[in-house]
C-alpha cells in the first residue's frame, strides 16, 4: 500500500511541475481554461492525478476556479506584481549580501556556471531556458545565503515569481540586460563584497519590475 501511495505522490508531482512549466513557459496564457482532457495529454497522468495537481497548483496562486468558468491560468494583478517585486528587492538584497559573505567556492563556481547557461538562453532567444537557469541562479544564491526563513518565503512565492519573470523576460530588450546584472550579481559574491551583492540584486529585481510593467500594459 505504501508503495502505491508513493508511486501516486511521484506521478502527481511530475503533474504538477509539468502543467506548471507550461504555465510559465507560456503554452497556457493568463485567463485560459484548464481542461482535464488536455492536462492528461500533456502530463500522461490519470485525470484524478491531474486533479489532485491543479489542487496544489490553485494553492500556489498561479491557477483559480472562476464561477461558470471553471479552473483557469490566474492573471496577476498590477498590485500583485508591485508586492512581489518590492518583497523580492528586500528578500534578495539580504540574501546576496549573505551569499557574499558565506558562500562556499562550490557555489560560487555554481553560481557562474548558472550565468553561462542563462547567457547562452539569451543568444539562442530561448524564453524556457531563459527562465529556467534565472530560478537556478537564485536557488544557488539562496542555498549560499543559509538564510533559511528567507528561502522559505521567496520559495511561497517561486511559482509566481516565474511567471512574472517570464513575462518580464519576453521583452526583447530585458534578458541581456538581466544578463549584464547577474553577471554583477556573481562577481560581486566571488569578490565577497556584500554591500556590491545585495545592491545589485536590489538593482536587478527593480529592472525586472520596470519590464514587467511595460509588458502589463500591453496585456492589463
Amino acid at each position: 500500500m505504501t508503495r502505491l501511495k508513493d508511486t501516486r505522490n511521484t506521478v502527481v508531482r511530475q503533474a504538477v511541475d509539468q502543467i506548471r512549466e507550461a504555465i510559465v513557459s507560456g503554452h497556457f496564457e493568463f485567463g485560459q481554461r484548464l481542461v482535464d482532457k488536455e492536462l492528461c495529454e500533456l502530463t500522461g497522468a490519470s485525470r484524478t492525478s491531474v486533479r489532485e495537481a491543479m489542487r496544489i497548483l490553485e494553492g500556489e496562486g498561479i491557477i483559480e476556479s472562476q464561477p461558470h468558468r471553471g479552473i483557469v491560468v490566474a492573471t496577476p494583478t498590477r498590485a500583485q506584481a508591485e508586492q512581489i517585486y518590492a518583497i523580492r528587492a528586500e528578500l534578495e538584497a539580504f540574501a546576496g549580501g549573505h551569499a557574499a559573505e558565506r558562500a562556499s567556492e562550490a557555489e560560487i563556481e555554481a553560481l557562474q556556471e548558472a550565468v553561462d547557461r542563462f547567457g547562452k538562453a539569451v543568444a539562442k532567444k530561448d524564453l524556457k531556458n531563459l527562465v529556467r537557469h534565472a530560478d537556478s541562479f537564485y536557488m544557488v544564491l539562496l542555498g549560499a545565503s543559509r538564510d533559511d526563513v528567507v528561502a522559505e518565503m521567496l520559495g511561497n512565492l517561486r511559482a509566481r515569481i516565474s511567471i512574472l519573470r517570464s513575462t518580464s523576460m519576453s521583452s526583447p530588450d530585458r534578458s541581456p540586460h538581466s544578463l549584464v546584472e547577474m553577471r554583477a550579481i556573481a562577481e560581486a559574491i566571488a569578490r565577497r563584497d556584500p554591500v556590491a551583492a545585495a545592491k545589485a540584486c536590489r538593482h536587478h529585481v527593480e529592472m525586472a519590475a520596470e519590464s514587467a510593467r511595460s509588458k502589463f500594459d500591453e496585456f492589463l
